[in-house]
């Protein structure tokens, strides 16, 4: 399922910003999944940093999802 952020974000639609942070949760699944099951010690520091940033975007997700719940 792809959802648009920028639709979901203007929108304030909360079951979509909901499925933004589902595809998030996925996202940020198989990064870790990757680097559990070990990628090399060059790559590790581009896959922290995808692994941030997905957290980032989740905790941006969540808090635009808080602001809705509080209307």
């Amino acid at each position: 399922m792809e959802v648009d952020v920028h639709e979901a974000v203007q929108s304030a639609d909360q079951y979509r910003l909901k499925q933004v942070d589902e595809e998030l949760f996925q996202v940020e699944h198989r990064i870790r999944s990757a680097m559990d099951a070990g990628v090399s010690a060059g790559d590790f520091p581009k896959y922290e940093a995808l692994r941030d940033a997905v957290e980032a975007a989740r905790g941006a997700v969540a808090r635009i999802v808080e602001k809705g719940d509080q209307s």
